[in-house]
C-alpha cells in the first residue's frame, strides 16, 4: 500500500492504536469511548465534513492498491484450486484401475463356476449309463430268482450311491449360487463407494474453491478498510472541527449523546476507591498535629526528617466546583525544610495487604494545589510485615513527579504494582501497599522521588482515589455511612462510657467486656484514659490508678481491671472512661 504522505502522517501518528474507537464512531453508535485524563484534550476523532473531494483523493490510491491485492489474491486462489483437482482426477483413476481388477477376479470366478457345471453334467450321464447296465441286468437274471434277488440288493445299493451323489450336486448348486449372491453385493458396494468417492472429491473441489474466493475477499476487505480508515483520519484533520473541551471534565469519558446530536463528557464505569477516606472526612485525633505518625487525619500517616511538617484540616466553601464531589474537608501541610540529603516530608496511606494489586496495573487520581509552583512526586512502596522473617520491602515503584499550580487541579498517576510471587510475609499480620506524596525530599531519596529535591510550601490535597486499570474514574466514591465502617476497623474510640462495676478487694474492679461496633483488623491496642468511679449515693469521686496495666483486648471487644483507692470492698459503684482503639497498620 503507499506510503501515507508526510503532512498526513504527522498528524494521524497518534491515531493509529484507535482504529476500535475510530470505527465505533463512523460505523454506528459509540457506546464506550475515549478516556480523558485531565489537562489539554487531543482532538481523536471528527465527523465527515466537507471535505470529501480531498478524501477521495486522499483515498484513491488505497483502495486501488486493495483492489488489486484482491484480484491477485483471486488468481493465486483458482491456480492452487486447479491444482488440487488434477491430483483428485489422478487419485479417481487409480480407483478405476483398481475397480477393473475387482472385475477381473469375478471373471475368473464365473471361469471356474462354469467348470464345477461341467463336471456335474458329466456325472449325470454318468449316471444314465448306469441305470442302462442295471435294466440289462435285469433281462439277464429273469430266470434265475435268486440272481434276481441278488441283483435287486445291488441295485437297491447303487440306488442309495445315487441319492447321495443327488445330494452332493444340489449342495454343490447351493453354494455356488451363493458366492453368486456375495459377488453382486461386493459389486454393489464397490459402486456404492464408487459413487462416494466422486461426491467426495466434488465436495473439496467446491470447498477449495470457496477458500480461495474468502481468503481474496478477507484480504481485499482488511486493505480497503485500512484505506477508508486513513481517509478519514485525513479527512477529520483537515476539517478542523473542535471536540467539547476537557476543562473541568477530568477523569470523565467523552461520549455520544444517546439521541445522536453530539458528544458529551460522562462518567465511566466505577471501580472501588481502595484508598480509606480519599475525601478527609474522619478526624477524630484533632483538626491538626505536628507529630510524626497518625495524627488528626484519622487514616493518613505523615514523616518527616530534617523538616517540620503541620498537618490541618481546612474546609471547602459548600457549593464550591472547583473540585467536584461537593467534598467538605481538604488535608493542608505545611512543609518547611532544612535542605539535607536526609530531608524529607511525607503524607501517606497504608493500604492493607501487600497483594494489593500486586501484578497490575493501577491508577492513583487526587485533586492538589500549592501556595507556589512547585512539584511533588508519587511513589508506592509494598511492606511485607514484621515478625519472623519477611522479604525486604520494595520501594520506588513508579515514582512520578508532578508540577502543582497556585489553582485546584487533578493529577492521575498510572503505574505497574509488581507481582509478589516468591515473597515472605511477616508473622504479625501488618504487610501493605504504601501510597506516598512526597512534598519534599534530599538527594538521599531521588530514586524514591524522581529527584524531587528539599523545598518548603503549602500543600493542599483533596478527593484522593485508587483503583484497578489504566483509567481515573470520578464514580464510586462510598457514602459517609460505609466508609466510618471501613474506618472502624482500624480505629475505634468512646467518650464517657459508663459501667456498674464491684470492688472485690485491695480497691480493685473487673470491667465487663465491651463490644466494638465492627469487629478490627486486629487485637488493637487499647489505651484508657479519664477514670474515674464512686459508690452508689455517694457523690465523692475517685481517680482510678493502674488503669492500663491490664487491659484484655479482642477483635471484637475488650475488658480491664482497675483500681479505685478509697472505696471500701465489696461495695458497688459506677465507672466512667474513655477509651482509644487503635488497630491501623
Amino acid at each position: 500500500m503507499p506510503t501515507i504522505p508526510q503532512e498526513i502522517a504527522e498528524s494521524t501518528q497518534q491515531l493509529v492504536e484507535n482504529t476500535g474507537i475510530v470505527d465505533q464512531f463512523v460505523h454506528g453508535p459509540a457506546t464506550i469511548f475515549i478516556p480523558v485524563r485531565g489537562g489539554a484534550l487531543r482532538p481523536l476523532l471528527y465527523w465527515q465534513g466537507t471535505f470529501q473531494d480531498k478524501v477521495v483523493e486522499l483515498a484513491g490510491p488505497y483502495v486501488q492498491q486493495a483492489v488489486d491485492a484482491a484480484e491477485a489474491a483471486s488468481l493465486d486462489a483458482q491456480a492452487t484450486a486447479a491444482d488440487r483437482l488434477a491430483t483428485g482426477e489422478d487419485a479417481t483413476a487409480t480407483a478405476a484401475d483398481r475397480v477393473a481388477t475387482g472385475e477381473d477376479r469375478t471373471a475368473t470366478t464365473a471361469a471356474a463356476q462354469a467348470t464345477a457345471a461341467d463336471r456335474i453334467a458329466t456325472g449325470e450321464d454318468a449316471t444314465a449309463t448306469a441305470a442302462d447296465r442295471v435294466a440289462t441286468g435285469q433281462d439277464r437274471t429273469a430266470t434265475a430268482l435268486d440272481a434276481q434277488a441278488t441283483a435287486a440288493d445291488r441295485l437297491a445299493t447303487g440306488e442309495d450311491a445315487t441319492a447321495t451323489a443327488a445330494d452332493r450336486v444340489a449342495t454343490g448348486q447351493d453354494r455356488t449360487a451363493t458366492t453368486a449372491d456375495a459377488q453382486a453385493t461386493a459389486a454393489d458396494r464397490l459402486a456404492t463407494s464408487e459413487d462416494a468417492t466422486a461426491t467426495a472429491a466434488d465436495r473439496i473441489a467446491t470447498g477449495e474453491d470457496r477458500t480461495a474466493a474468502g481468503q481474496a475477499a478477507t484480504t481485499a476487505t482488511t486493505q480497503a478498510d485500512r484505506a477508508f480508515d486513513e481517509a478519514e483520519r485525513a479527512e477529520g484533520f483537515a476539517a478542523g472541527l473542535s471536540l467539547p473541551s476537557a476543562a473541568g471534565n477530568g477523569g470523565l469519558i467523552l461520549r455520544q449523546k444517546v439521541d445522536e446530536s453530539g458528544l458529551e463528557y460522562r462518567e465511566g464505569p466505577a471501580n472501588p476507591n481502595l484508598i480509606i477516606d480519599g475525601n478527609f472526612d474522619f478526624w477524630f485525633e484533632g483538626n491538626s498535629h505536628s507529630t510524626l505518625g497518625y495524627g488528626s487525619a484519622t487514616m493518613w500517616y505523615s514523616h518527616w526528617i530534617d523538616a517540620t511538617q503541620t498537618i490541618s484540616r481546612q474546609a471547602f466553601a459548600l457549593g464550591q466546583t472547583d473540585v467536584p464531589g461537593n467534598p467538605r474537608y481538604f488535608c493542608r501541610s505545611e512543609v518547611a525544610s532544612e535542605g539535607t540529603a536526609l530531608t524529607r516530608a511525607q503524607l501517606t496511606q497504608h493500604v492493607e495487604g501487600v497483594a494489593t494489586l500486586a501484578g497490575q496495573t493501577a491508577t492513583l487520581s487526587f485533586w492538589a494545589r500549592c501556595d507556589r509552583i512547585s512539584d511533588v512526586a508519587i511513589e508506592f512502596e509494598q511492606v511485607f510485615g514484621s515478625g519472623g522473617t519477611p522479604s525486604a520491602i520494595v520501594n520506588g515503584i513508579g515514582s512520578t513527579r508532578v508540577t502543582l499550580g497556585t489553582a485546584w487541579q487533578r493529577y492521575v498517576v498510572t503505574v505497574q504494582i509488581p507481582g509478589v510471587a516468591g515473597k515472605t510475609l511477616g508473622s504479625s499480620n501488618d504487610d501493605f501497599l504504601d501510597i506516598k506524596f512526597w512534598l519534599s525530599g534530599g538527594s538521599d531519596a531521588n530514586a524514591q522521588t524522581d529527584g524531587l529535591g528539599p523545598q518548603s510550601g503549602v500543600f493542599d490535597i483533596a478527593h484522593v482515589k485508587l483503583e484497578e486499570g489504566e483509567i481515573a474514574t470520578e464514580a464510586g466514591w462510598r457514602s459517609y455511612a460505609d466508609e466510618l465502617a471501613l474506618v472502624s476497623r482500624y480505629y475505634g474510640f468512646g467518650r464517657r462510657q459508663n459501667i456498674g462495676a464491684t470492688v472485690y478487694g485491695s480497691a480493685y474492679f473487673a470491667s465487663p467486656m465491651f463490644d466494638f461496633v465492627v469487629s478490627m483488623r486486629t487485637p488493637p491496642t487499647m489505651t484508657l484514659s479519664n477514670m474515674e468511679g464512686n459508690q452508689y449515693a455517694s457523690t465523692s469521686v475517685v481517680a482510678a490508678t493502674e488503669v492500663n496495666s491490664r487491659v484484655a483486648a479482642y477483635e471484637n471487644g475488650f475488658g480491664f481491671i482497675a483500681k479505685l483507692p478509697g472505696i471500701p470492698d465489696n461495695s458497688a459503684g459506677v465507672i466512667s472512661f474513655d477509651f482509644i482503639a487503635d488497630a491501623r497498620l
